[in-house]
């Protein structure tokens, strides 16, 4: 089963932002008459870290037989279910795999203090997978 992942308003503000001051710098070169050449290699700067930065903000988690696969952008990490100790919703601001606040976090066995965040969607049917995955816990 493929989740994509659920994004916050926050990061539509932060790019929308990125873009506003992007803009605001390419009109400034134009009314400072900036050679044409600078603009053109500024506009293609715009444009490719635009594009990695859609790479890299695209989360999808997989739950297959074995194992919760998360892809973040260009990036692949594979956990075994076996491996879970607990899974639950929380609200926190820690780094992650998870772009949103309300996410689901997933305890591992043997790792202390180790665990992860994911923030599918259908945050709901995503536990409720993990909880059946990994017997209940």
């Amino acid at each position: 089963m493929k989740l994509k992942n659920y994004i916050d308003n926050t990061y539509y503000v932060l790019c929308n932002s990125y873009f506003i001051i992007c803009l605001v710098c390419a009109s400034l070169a134009i009314i400072l008459n900036v050679s044409v050449l600078h603009l053109s290699f500024g506009i293609a700067g715009i444009v490719l870290i635009s594009i990695l930065m859609y790479f890299f903000y695209a989360r999808v988690y997989y739950f297959e037989k074995k194992e919760l696969i998360v892809r973040v952008g260009f990036f692949v990490k594979r956990f075994k279910y076996k491996d879970i100790k607990k899974s639950y919703i929380t609200k926190n601001n820690r780094l992650s795999y998870a772009t949103s606040k309300k996410r689901i976090a997933i305890k591992f066995k043997g790792r202390k203090g180790k665990e992860i965040y994911i923030s599918p969607e259908r945050m709901d049917e995503a536990l409720l997978k993990l909880i059946n995955n990994t017997g209940g816990k």
